[in-house]
């Protein structure tokens, strides 16, 4: 499917990426792709932005012990999708990804220095649902940066296995949840210190 929606936008391009580098340098704030580029390019962003997200997966579902390809899992994935249209491509979210892994990293180290094991994994179920709804903090990283973006990850990832004693497991989509108390914590302080900073990604 990912190929095949890459493959149809790019002839529909012209069989070329034009626009696409632009598309690139969007921050994902108040954005809609397909009004301002239109759908030939969405088609690309789709189709590259998926495989980016499919080979996140893959990885990690090699490396981490956790769950393969779940109901869950591929829905997950293509609702991160559906915003390939209006606000998220391939260098506003790899920083989303790399805070999770961030977090895992640091937590594994903790772990092996207390002889303790780790609690997940980044093939968890809640962990691989979480970060395909944390891509909704694309506009972060976007605006402030990739270390911005990582930070929001990590801080998405750390929340997301908390915030089910909030709702009593009554809210299906607990990564959206979470990635909307992270916007909350993170939008407030970079907004505070960095005013209408604007950086390159």
């Amino acid at each position: 499917i990912l190929i095949s929606t890459f493959i149809a936008g790019y002839i529909l391009n012209g069989r070329q990426l034009k626009n696409y580098d632009r598309l690139l340098s969007e921050t994902g704030h108040r954005t809609n792709y397909a009004q301002t580029y239109g759908m030939p390019l969405c088609m690309i962003n789709f189709g590259l932005y998926g495989l980016m997200i499919l080979l996140y997966m893959d990885a990690v579902f090699l490396l981490t012990d956790g769950v393969a390809f779940t109901g869950p899992t591929v829905g997950a994935m293509f609702a991160a999708l559906t915003f390939a249209v209006i606000g998220q491509h391939p260098k506003n979210t790899w920083s989303i990804f790399g805070g999770y892994v961030f977090l895992y990293i640091i937590v594994a180290v903790v772990c092996a220095l207390q002889g303790r094991p780790v609690p997940w994994t980044l093939s968890t179920q809640g962990y691989i649902n979480g970060v395909a709804f944390a891509t909704g903090l694309a506009p972060i990283a976007g605006r402030y940066g990739w270390k911005a973006g990582i930070a929001a990850g990590a801080v998405s990832a750390a929340l997301c296995t908390s915030t089910g004693a909030f709702h009593g497991g009554f809210m299906i989509f607990n990564g959206g949840f979470t990635a909307g108390i992270t916007a909350l914590i993170m939008v407030s302080v970079l907004e505070h210190h960095y005013p209408h900073m604007e950086v390159n990604i």
